[in-house]
């Protein structure tokens, strides 16, 4: 399963790459040496190592403060590193190891608040799409309140969905049972999926809920989306706060896709798609997109390492 998987993740990335090379000028990237402010170097890899503290804190908030701050720290550079070159999200499989092998946090506690962290994101970036369409006028258009209205379903049902499983979980439960056991399948809900539900309603109060919350949204306004402000001035491709943020949403629903290790190729395409969205180069979004992947792909990939080796070293020092 996992091969099949992960030869489809390279196939959509190779047909992605495949498309913008064909379609694009690739002499656009001699312009760079013509307009790129090296200074920018350094605010850019300062950033994208300050964006990663809250969310480090958000993770260990999300597991009610039972893993140290270093430890949660720790797993949120080596997830977010692996991710970087590890197919299908493999760095939040790794991240999750790490925690349960530094801790007596149950897996499937853990699986849970994975799903909350991405529901969390997933919401907060939907927002950040809708308003900026509105912002930058491009709900105007005929296609744009259409995809301001799914955002909107989407987001209304993920919290009817996460209201249901707080207030209805015994009912979902027996539904649940009721409908695997027709289908001869009611072991794997009891022991796979149960269990989730039940953390799921022990977790989703608002004393729980209320501090990684309130870390999620300045982790994208403030995180990510400053990051590729940054990378944009590096670059010579300035880009206002609007646009930043509307770059921050197509760069997300890209590396949403199954893909290739770091979103490579979909990443790209969605980006210059959000170019062209708003009157710009398809050229420069090619040369954004590629900037800010290759820049995040080494700042992160090296900072996953250097977790990944003070791991080794902590297990050393136990094992003594």
């Amino acid at each position: 399963m996992f091969n099949k998987k992960f030869f489809f993740s390279l196939l959509i990335s190779a047909l992605a790459i495949g498309f913008l090379l064909y379609k694009f000028d690739l002499k656009a990237f001699a312009s760079i040496q013509e307009r790129w402010n090296p200074w920018f170097l350094i605010p850019v890899i300062f950033w994208n190592i300050l964006a990663m503290i809250p969310f480090s804190l958000r993770w260990y908030f999300l597991l009610d403060r039972k893993l140290s701050v270093k430890k949660s720290m720790l797993s949120a550079y080596l997830g977010v590193g692996a991710n970087m070159v590890l197919p299908a999200r493999g760095g939040d499989i790794l991240r999750l190891y790490y925690c349960k092998n530094n801790s007596d946090i149950h897996y499937a506690t853990l699986v849970s608040q994975l799903f909350i962290e991405k529901i969390l994101d997933l919401i907060i970036v939907l927002f950040i799409g809708a308003s900026s369409f509105l912002l930058l006028g491009l709900g105007e258009s005929n296609s744009s309140p259409a995809g301001i209205f799914i955002s909107g379903l989407v987001v209304v049902g993920v919290i009817f969905l996460l209201i249901l499983i707080r207030f209805a979980n015994s009912f979902l439960i027996s539904l649940g049972r009721m409908i695997f056991s027709w289908i001869g399948k009611e072991s794997i809900f009891i022991h796979k999926l149960e269990p989730h539900l039940i953390d799921l309603k022990s977790f989703l109060t608002l004393r729980k809920l209320a501090i990684p919350v309130a870390i999620t949204i300045p982790t994208w306004l403030a995180g990510y989306a400053v990051t590729y402000m940054f990378e944009s001035y590096l670059i010579g491709i300035p880009l206002g706060y609007n646009s930043i943020l509307f770059m921050v949403f197509c760069g997300a629903m890209g590396v949403a896709v199954p893909s290739a290790p770091s979103g490579l190729g979909v990443f790209h395409a969605s980006i210059i798609s959000g170019f062209v969205l708003l009157g710009m180069k398809s050229e420069d979004g090619f040369v954004f997109a590629t900037a800010v992947h290759l820049l995040q792909f080494i700042i992160l990939s090296l900072l996953g390492w250097l977790a990944y080796m003070i791991w080794m070293i902590d297990k050393k020092d136990v094992s003594k």
